[in-house]
């Protein structure tokens, strides 16, 4: 069969037009869309959930017969591009490894791949998330103590802890019959009556949530209040009053000795 001039046109004209629309094809799908965090992380606040959850659509225009899949990562770079060296999973719900954190911002970037085996596949522009803050790590540097040995029963305490915002001081146990309140260095505080051993429990907490305890052992000795008798000795008499004394007994017994003398008479 012979070509003729308008037929080989033809033929070099849709093979151009193919190549035109492989090339197009070969800059691969759009952003993702509708990327949101499903696990409560954001910008402001930390989070002591160590996974991140994200969810995201198909690029427009295309759906799960063009896309094979996703390339993925979670890091704390802001502005990432997505490689094929990168995380894969052909689904639209993603979550991380347990992340291990102390209060860092961290960021997810997503692109799809389509399917076109004739230009590619190709990997698609690549969609960031974030900051989202992580703080699974819990306050350190926890402390509390006090005089080791006491006879009153209101103590000074001293207190101390890193990245935690509040703590709750107990004589019972760690975060039991308390009231939260700002952390201090000190505060004064009732033992328990009774003599004896006293543990003071302290619970501190971070803006995440994550809590960190410490302890202190008292010995309370009230002091003994001792009861003495009294004794009141008769007071000693005067010489003069001795002397009165004496005379009052020689003469009783003048009196006495006439009486009896009449009686005999």
């Amino acid at each position: 069969m012979i070509l003729n001039e308008k037929s080989i046109y033809a033929i070099i004209y849709s093979i151009l037009l193919v190549f035109q629309i492989n090339i197009a094809d070969a800059a691969g799908p759009g952003k993702v869309e509708n990327l949101m965090c499903d696990s409560g992380h954001n910008a402001l606040n930390p989070i002591s959930k160590g996974e991140i959850k994200m969810l995201c659509d198909y690029p427009s225009g295309y759906t799960s017969t063009t896309i094979s899949g996703f390339y993925y990562a979670f890091n704390t770079i802001s502005d990432y591009t997505i490689t094929s060296n990168d995380s894969w999973t052909t689904q639209l719900i993603v979550t991380s490894d347990n992340i291990s954190a102390d209060n860092v911002d961290y960021y997810f970037h997503i692109a799809a791949m389509d399917n076109d085996f004739i230009s590619g596949p190709n990997i698609g522009s690549t969609e960031n998330y974030g900051p989202m803050k992580v703080d699974t790590v819990k306050p350190s540097g926890a402390n509390i103590s006090g005089p080791s040995t006491t006879d009153k029963i209101d103590v000074t305490l001293s207190l101390g802890v890193n990245s935690a915002i509040q703590m709750c001081i107990s004589n019972v146990g760690y975060g039991s019959d308390c009231n939260w309140e700002p952390v201090a260095s000190s505060k004064s505080w009732n033992l328990l009556e009774g003599a004896g051993d006293k543990t003071v429990y302290v619970q501190y907490i971070d803006s995440a949530g994550n809590t960190s305890d410490a302890s202190t052992l008292i010995k309370y000795e009230p002091e003994t209040i001792i009861i003495r008798p009294i004794f009141r000795s008769i007071p000693s008499l005067s010489d003069w009053g001795k002397m009165i004394f004496i005379f009052l007994l020689i003469t009783c017994a003048i009196f006495n000795v006439k009486k009896n003398l009449k009686v005999i008479h």
